[in-house]
């Protein structure tokens, strides 16, 4: 029995002693983590005194902030068994997400109501003549934009924005051409 006693109280000491050293190692880990954000804060301060001029990505912040931004949404199938829609789709929401445009990814595949919502607001013209709308189908809130190839006509033709109904940010190929023809 005594035996047994005193190995509790090795066991107890040791383990406190552990504590004890986790303890310390947590509170030396939190002044690192401050440290480590009061640098990062004057880092960003920093670069907020020395920006330069806006950019493509400033100007759309500024907007969002604003409440200008309009909700792009992708409708996609994640499950297609067709090659040539999962490269259609991986084309645009690369394309939009190497822009920085803010875009919703919407999955027909998962979610019924998405199918639904799609199919019932694509405009009568755009319909193909036999089937379904097949993915992606690309939206500006409920406004619809186009399909693929009419994106990729428009990116081809570097109005992306004004395909998306959205302003061309200034510095970008679409709002130069826009300028040109202003002046014209």
């Amino acid at each position: 029995m005594k035996g047994e006693t005193s190995g509790f109280y090795e066991w107890l000491v040791l383990n406190s002693f552990v504590i004890i050293q986790a303890g310390q190692y947590k509170e030396t880990e939190e002044a690192e983590q401050q440290k480590l954000r009061k640098d990062w804060q004057m880092r960003s301060v920093r670069v907020r005194e020395h920006r330069g001029p806006p950019t493509a990505a400033s100007y759309r912040t500024q907007r969002q902030h604003r409440g200008f931004i309009m909700v792009i949404k992708v409708y996609i199938a994640s499950s297609s068994g067709s090659t040539s829609i999962k490269k259609q789709q991986q084309d645009v929401m690369g394309f939009l997400a190497a822009n920085k445009i803010e875009f919703e990814e919407c999955d027909i595949a998962a979610n019924e109501d998405n199918r639904k919502w799609m199919r019932e607001n694509i405009p009568d013209e755009f319909r193909p003549a036999t089937g379904n709308p097949l993915p992606p189908q690309i939206f500006s809130e409920s406004k619809y934009c186009g399909n693929y190839e009419a994106f990729f006509d428009a990116r081809e033709d570097n109005a992306v924005y004004a395909f998306l109904g959205l302003t061309a940010p200034p510095g970008s190929k679409e709002a130069e051409a826009l300028a040109k023809k202003a002046q014209q």
